[in-house]
């Protein structure tokens, strides 16, 4: 199941302006390398450099799931994909960071290499897996067209589905968006994810 291409289809009709969610392009993957060192990442290592940007932020786990990547999307707001004008872009905006989760985690992909690091910095993986759900951080501010509010745990999200019934929900904590996409299985895994979201964007 190409989840990614799904998700990538349903998106720009589902986002208004300011979206965060850019294309699930990669979804396979490759070594992780960093653009200083080009030497590959521990998951430690990535979790340093997660925090260097988002400061608390580190990896979350999410049930039923398994991390393949990781990566610093460095053209992931473009005012174009956005619907925002240059005007509105942040100064010095910081780089949006990407996390991939697959049902299974295989071996380091390294033919994907190359699409990753055109689209940033790989900061861990990835690994082979079909993904079904990314998780993304940015300072960007989201407003999801369709979507309606949930308290879940105490934290408002923005909550929508696509055509194919594949999930979007965001969340603003402070100067940070968290945006998840997927397709869940059942009901219930939507509720563990949306419950993810309200614990790591809390």
């Amino acid at each position: 199941m190409k989840i990614h291409n799904k998700i990538n289809r349903a998106i720009p009709r589902l986002l208004a302006s300011a979206l965060l969610l850019g294309s699930l392009a990669a979804c396979s993957s490759a070594p992780s390398v960093s653009e200083e060192s080009k030497k590959p990442l521990s998951l430690a290592g990535a979790e340093q450099q997660v925090n260097n940007l988002y400061p608390g932020a580190g990896i979350p786990s999410i049930e039923g799931v398994k991390l393949t990547a990781v990566y610093k999307e460095k053209a992931f707001s473009p005012s174009e994909a956005l619907g925002a004008t240059d005007e509105q872009q942040p100064a010095g905006r910081t780089d949006s960071l990407t996390f991939l989760y697959a049902d299974q985690k295989g071996e380091i992909d390294q033919a994907a290499q190359k699409a990753l690091l055109a689209d940033g910095e790989l900061l861990y993986g990835p690994y082979s897996g079909t993904n079904r759900l990314r998780l993304t951080l940015s300072e960007l501010p989201v407003q999801t067209a369709g979507a309606e509010n949930r308290s879940v745990d105490g934290t408002q999200l923005q909550v929508a589905h696509a055509e194919d019934g594949s999930l979007i929900a965001t969340a603003r904590s402070g100067e940070v968006t968290y945006t998840l996409a997927g397709e869940a299985k059942s009901k219930q895994e939507e509720e563990i994810w949306l419950g993810i979201l309200a614990q790591v964007s809390h």
